[in-house]
């Protein structure tokens, strides 16, 4: 069976002959006009069948009534997620997130427009447009208990961009807002990144630092220890870099990685006869 056309040719998918076929023979029973075929979705999905059931999905649509409220958001929601999560149809899948999230102001709508944020920043490579529907989103939803990791996304986008200025400016508006987010210390190593990617290495040396002393059960505290290290290293201070990994290196339950950098670094530091 031929797969559906690509999404940017912009015409409507037809059902293929032996589809409706089945569809309309089906032994499924449902009452109300486009449930049949939205349960014969659900089989052809659960089988793996993913482009047969999109279809299927697509042609409930049509034949649902607009009262069929619950049921549309339904067949939006796994159209949406088939065309993007396993058939890579992205123009498609734009199509059902959109439809969704005017539908359901709830947690489909939410998962919906984070969903048409990521199609731009993952798949179309549009990182601004990413930062829009983001922060479309944090509009939206400010209370949402994802809406810290959101404004995260956003300063990672400008992080991305090169924008290190603006990337902190969203980073520190997140510690602002959302002061008691799980994310914190990521919000912390983000800034301290982009100091240290800007040369502002003193800068990016005391938030790493204070990123070790507040966080110290952190999983990120190795990254944070190498990061500090190689600031110390292009300060001109290996001899500081060494004795600190030294002593993060006590804090670990697995010390390993961070001793293969202290090797490394002691290894610099004797061919510069230091």
């Amino acid at each position: 069976m031929r797969r559906p056309p690509p999404a940017d040719r912009g015409a409507p998918y037809r059902i293929p002959k032996l589809l409706l076929l089945a569809l309309l023979t089906s032994s499924l029973a449902c009452s109300s006009p486009g449930e049949k075929e939205l349960a014969f979705g659900d089989s052809l999905a659960y089988r793996g069948d993913y482009a047969r059931a999109l279809a299927a999905y697509e042609l409930a649509l049509e034949r649902l009534p607009r009262t069929a409220y619950y049921h549309r958001i339904r067949a939006h929601k796994r159209s949406g997620e088939l065309a993007y999560l396993f058939l890579a149809e992205y123009r498609r899948a734009l199509h059902h997130f959109k439809a969704l999230a005017e539908l359901d102001a709830g947690e489909d709508g939410f998962a919906a427009r984070e969903a048409i944020a990521e199609i731009a920043r993952f798949k179309s490579n549009d990182l601004r447009q990413a930062i829009v529907e983001y922060q479309h989103l944090l509009e939206l939803y400010p209370e949402h208990p994802q809406a810290p990791r959101i404004q995260l996304e956003v300063a990672h986008c400008y992080a991305q961009l090169g924008d290190h200025q603006q990337a902190r400016v969203e980073a520190r508006l997140m510690l602002e807002r959302y002061p008691d987010s799980e994310q914190t210390h990521e919000v912390i190593l983000l800034v301290a990144d982009g100091l240290a990617l800007e040369g502002n290495l003193q800068g990016a040396i005391d938030e790493y630092e204070k990123f070790l002393k507040d966080y110290k059960s952190s999983t990120l505290v190795p990254t944070a220890a190498f990061q500090l290290a190689t600031c110390y290293e292009e300060a001109g201070r290996p001899e500081i870099a060494h004795r600190r990994l030294a002593e993060i290196a006590t804090q670990l339950d697995d010390p390993r990685p961070v001793r293969q950098k202290m090797e490394r670094l002691k290894a610099r530091m004797r061919q510069r006869g230091r």
